[in-house]
């Protein structure tokens, strides 16, 4: 598991849930002991069951919100005996975090009309401007939708003009602000002597037919080969994000940090992408967008789920979460 850097990890403050990869009818289960060549898990429908050695590939961490794993965990530590269910319970002391229904009640009181406000519109995706900023979303996913098509792609492939394909790909990139100049500029140095391989793998990052983390694992590491430095998560993911948005989206790690301190409280994430914490952020974003739907909200992408995140966890959103937080505190004490 990564850590935040290596300065100051984060140690999740709920104990990890589990569930097992073929009896997915057991339910969930926490980790009630472990000795070396065995491992005990407690799981929801009662049972306790010993896991060997060679089998623990069979038992998946999972994420789950912070309100409900501390829920499951309560439930299923009742199972165990009294020295165990100690034990994990310790685990469970943490600070307070936003919740993912605190996060919508902001977004609605800045925009009432939700991702269909007029403001919204306008501001972040740019509906009936007259000039394109980097901040506006609508005509940069287009544009990357059609210059990184996969037919596009695949017929200067054969053409022998990839180095067409990183043009526009850095162009896409320098129309918006989900990747910075900085973070940009590795790409744009790359030797020309590269393009081939680096249009190839970008090919095969936004079409490939392998999972989620192997794509981006993959495409990590042919941007570290040909720039000579890791790229920063926002240049890792941008194209994938914009491509393919109806599925993926850009990831800016401040915020999802943030964002999985609640959502997915077992998710740490370094400042160099991988593509292990890849899959399970977009999980996490998934998570996100199916609460956003049960709550009326409609987010065009998750361009939007990340615009969300980056505009609730913002630094004006939280000041105006702890002034509520602090108001309903002095109310409550005042009724007392």
């Amino acid at each position: 598991m990564t850590t935040l850097d290596a300065d100051a990890p984060e140690t999740p403050f709920v104990p990890a849930l589990f569930r097992h990869r073929k009896r997915k009818d057991w339910g969930r289960a926490i980790l009630a002991w472990d000795r070396n060549v065995k491992r005990a898990y407690q799981f929801e429908d009662g049972e306790l069951r010993i896991v060997a050695e060679g089998f623990f590939g069979l038992m998946e961490e999972i994420d789950v919100p912070a309100d409900d794993a501390r829920s499951v965990v309560r439930t299923l530590v009742g199972h165990l005996d009294a020295s165990e269910a100690r034990r994990i319970m310790r685990q469970q002391s943490g600070r307070a975090t936003m919740s993912l229904d605190d996060q919508m009640g902001l977004f609605n009181a800045m925009y009432p009309g939700g991702f269909q406000d007029p403001q919204w519109l306008a501001k972040t995706r740019g509906e009936g401007a007259k000039r394109h900023l980097k901040r506006h979303r609508n005509r940069v996913i287009a544009e990357a939708k059609e210059s990184l098509a996969k037919e596009n792609m695949d017929r200067l492939l054969v053409e022998h003009k990839a180095s067409e394909i990183i043009a526009a790909a850095e162009s896409v990139m320098a129309r918006t602000d989900l990747v910075s100049a900085a973070q940009l500029k590795p790409f744009s140095s790359i030797d020309p002597k590269h393009h081939t391989d680096l249009a190839s793998g970008l090919r095969d990052l936004l079409y490939g037919s392998h999972g989620d983390a192997e794509r981006v694992t993959a495409w990590v590491q042919l941007l570290t080969k040909t720039m000579g430095v890791a790229p920063a998560w926002q240049l890792a993911t941008v194209l994938l994000g914009l491509v393919r948005s109806d599925e993926h989206l850009p990831i800016r790690p401040t915020s999802f940090r943030d964002q999985a301190r609640y959502m997915a409280p077992r998710v740490t994430c370094s400042n160099s992408p991988d593509g292990a914490t890849y899959a399970r952020l977009l999980s996490m974003s998934h998570a996100v967008r199916d609460r956003l739907l049960e709550a009326g909200l409609k987010p065009a992408d998750f361009v939007d789920v990340h615009d969300f995140i980056r505009v609730t966890l913002g630094s004006a959103a939280k000041a105006k979460w702890e002034e509520a937080k602090k108001s309903v505190e002095s109310d409550d004490v005042a009724a007392a």
